[in-house]
């Protein structure tokens, strides 16, 4: 017989995202993700070895309890009663103050100290690698790449390490690098306090950035340190699309439409239409939802909401909460960004985003604050409003909201306007960069001066419209995998808010000592004696509350330092000795 030729050995197909881990400063109760690390103390002895207000805003089945693994993970339990429909939760005992109650003593010696940050590291460790076991034939929410994980900083807080944070947060990231790539998941570590997030943006930021944002090419990280410069220098403005919030488990605009269709279509007292839905455009599909609602724009809208309405923010709309920017615009119905900017700095007295302070626009404006959303096609708290149908878009123009478009037309006129998640062929959208394109006239020399859009992939015709603007993709190949690409495009967020943010809120704080080099050190030294003259001086005196400010940004309101070396030694010792009895 003749003999076949011989084929080529098939190649295996090039992964471009890998594992990584995230720096959030959020509420993890909030974070949308497959499954969460709650801190506890030794669950095998104890009748409550968690704080239940970890478990704030999850449905459970039953009255949640605490599972022991066994001898490979003495340090871990599985959570039993939550819901299927929230992240799976496991319970890690991080008690340093029940493993060491030695550190009741006014001076530990760092050696000791290194000792039980090797304690904490190895019950992450034991976490991640159970958890990662336990997910590995389930497939990952919200259509992710891969699975996500999401831990606190542990032992800080109840755990009795808080007077060490830096140290422990260093040892922290260290490991979560190594076994992200191990276990081949994502990890969100999530800060509650801005001074441990500045820490941990400066550790991330003094490393090889090549292992801690794997995915990205050279000129992704430098795209990304463009638009930070941008950022820091308050010249960037925020539009943001449905995919942002695909993360969370939304759908997108087409499956929106067609989970109404499919509600109406079971609902009896539904219109019945004769135009076939599947063939229709999309703003078309929308009439005709609003003819099955009998004309009533209230139910459609009502329906709607009913689609949108979920607990969990995305991991982008965390990551990009905390970013340095006070104009946001957006064609999402949900309150997702406004729910994750609430969650900022989750444990401060004064949040700087929290939702008194956010101006939503046009529904909830707020004079003197300076951060604003604006909501362009309406919001789920405003059902009638939002802009849906064939017939909403034709008056957009005429209506109330074509005052919010010229707001979109200020924002790319004066600021650097940065699309996430954004559909480019939206009507509105095209209309209004027009728009500006003939203010602007001559003075469109390129793209960029129309805005800057995060792309997952190239495809062909994205770069035949001449109206867009510059794009940067996620992968510059069409066959690339859509939800690959999209976690690329939250390791290259991350990458860009790490260039964003103040990275020195850590520098007075005294739970950050140890973790200073002698450079930080020196230059600590020398303002808290810049600190010292200043309590000195009357507070009418000019320039007094610019100089506290500048304190403050650096951690000094987070310091004990007015009070003696004594006293805090004193109420470190109560403070821990409460937390053994």
């Amino acid at each position: 017989s003749q003999q076949q030729p011989q084929q080529p050995p098939q190649q295996e197909k090039k992964i471009a995202s890998q594992a990584s881990v995230f720096i959030c400063l959020s509420d993890i109760r909030l974070l949308a993700c497959d499954a969460r690390v709650i801190p506890s103390s030794d669950f095998i002895h104890s009748k409550v070895p968690y704080n239940k207000a970890w478990l704030r805003n999850v449905d459970c089945t039953k009255d949640p309890s605490v599972e022991p693994v066994g001898v490979l993970f003495p340090r871990v339990g599985r959570i039993i009663g939550i819901s299927p429909n929230f992240p799976d939760c496991y319970a890690c005992n991080i008690a340093v103050v029940e493993e060491f109650p030695e550190i009741v003593s006014a001076d530990i010696p760092k050696e000791k100290w290194k000792t039980i940050i090797d304690w904490l590291v190895e019950g992450v460790r034991q976490s991640i690698t159970l958890i990662s076991n336990d997910l590995r034939d389930k497939q990952p929410r919200n259509g992710r790449f891969r699975h996500l994980i999401a831990l606190p900083v542990v032992g800080t807080g109840y755990g009795g390490g808080g007077m060490n944070t830096g140290m422990i947060l260093e040892g922290l990231i260290g490991l979560l690098s190594s076994v992200s790539r191990t276990n081949d998941v994502d990890i969100a570590l999530v800060c509650a306090e801005r001074p441990t997030y500045a820490l941990a943006q400066r550790w991330r930021l003094s490393r090889n950035h090549s292992e801690l944002w794997p995915s990205l090419t050279e000129l992704h990280k430098k795209q990304a340190v463009e638009l930070a410069n941008y950022a820091k220098s308050s010249k960037l403005a925020l539009f943001l699309g449905a995919g942002v919030s695909a993360g969370a488990g939304l759908p997108t605009w087409s499956q929106l439409l067609k989970l109404v269709y499919d509600k109406l279509c079971s609902d009896p007292s539904s219109e019945k239409v004769e135009e076939n839905f599947e063939s229709a455009s999309q703003t078309r599909q929308a009439s005709i939802l609003l003819q099955m609602c009998g004309g009533s724009k209230q139910k459609l809208g009502e329906n709607v909401r009913a689609q949108l309405e979920t607990k969990t923010f995305s991991l982008v709309h965390s990551i990009i909460a905390s970013l340095p920017v006070n104009q946001v615009i957006t064609t999402n119905y949900d309150r997702l960004f406004e729910s994750a900017s609430d969650s900022v700095e989750v444990m401060a007295k004064n949040r700087p985003y929290a939702d008194e302070l956010l101006s939503v626009l046009p529904y909830q404006p707020i004079k003197n604050h300076s951060r604003w959303i604006l909501k362009l096609h309406g919001c789920i708290t405003h059902p009638e409003d939002i802009v849906i149908t064939d017939e909403d878009y034709e008056n957009f123009s005429k209506s109330k909201m074509s005052a919010l478009a010229g707001i979109v037309q200020g924002a790319m006129m004066t600021t650097h306007l940065l699309f996430i998640g954004f559909g480019m062929r939206d009507a509105n959208y095209l209309r209004i960069t027009n728009s500006v394109r003939d203010a602007l006239g001559n003075n469109v020399q390129e793209p960029s001066d129309l805005g800057i859009s995060l792309q997952l992939i190239k495809f062909p015709e994205t770069e035949s419209n001449g109206v867009l603007p510059q794009n940067i993709y996620m992968i510059d190949n069409e066959n690339g995998n859509i939800s690959e690409a999209a976690c690329i495009l939250e390791e290259f967020l991350d990458y860009f808010v790490a260039n964003s943010v103040s990275i020195s809120g850590f520098l007075l704080d005294d739970r950050f000592t140890e973790a200073l080099n002698e450079d930080e050190m020196n230059l600590r030294n020398c303002v808290l004696q810049f600190a010292d003259e200043l309590i000195k001086i009357p507070q009418t005196t000019p320039g007094h509350q610019e100089a506290t400010n500048l304190l403050n940004d650096l951690g000094f309101s987070q310091t004990r330092h007015d009070l003696s070396q004594t006293k805090k030694n004193q109420q470190k010792k109560t403070f821990l000795q409460k937390l053994l009895s």
